[in-house]
């Protein structure tokens, strides 16, 4: 696995991610050992991550990973906790930074689960147009106890 692939698919893991929850001016430099070996790093600028593939020397902190291991955190399949206590990646800095940054990145993959369910909720609407029918069938119905009125009047006559 080259280099240029595993930054790739950690940039286009993060692109689109909101991170303007998170702390709004961070860096962390990501070293990558064995297969696809090479550094970048990841910043928040202003609520947007910037992903680059050079060294960043005023970072928070500095995590040196494994390629594969970098791929799942990428793809929401480990968490940075799972990695940290597994003894899966090494972080030197604040953790809070390696944290928020995976944690937000694995984020679009859980809502991408909630996403499934909203197509049956769309199914639930068509239900909801047979119902609107109904009150068309209603219509004529309510045209029928008009008649009946007019013969409630003459029975208050009599």
């Amino acid at each position: 696995m080259e280099f240029m692939s595993v930054f790739t698919a950690v940039k286009e893991s993060l692109a689109g991610v909101d991170a303007t929850k998170l702390d709004p001016d961070f860096a962390v430099q990501v070293n990558i050992i064995g297969s696809g070996a090479g550094a970048f790093y990841i910043a928040n600028k202003g609520g947007a991550f910037q992903v680059e593939p050079y060294d960043y020397v005023d970072r928070d902190g500095a995590v040196t990973v494994d390629s594969g291991v970098l791929l799942q955190l990428a793809a929401g399949e480990l968490t940075a906790e799972q990695a940290l206590a597994e003894g899966k990646i090494n972080f030197q800095g604040n953790p809070a930074a390696l944290l928020s940054v995976f944690a937000a990145a694995a984020k679009p993959a859980a809502s991408a689960k909630p996403k499934a369910p909203a197509k049956p909720k769309a199914k639930s609407k068509a239900p909801a147009k047979a119902k609107a029918a109904a009150p068309e069938a209603a219509a004529p119905k309510a045209e029928k106890p008009a008649p009946k009125a007019a013969k409630k009047a003459p029975q208050k006559k009599a």
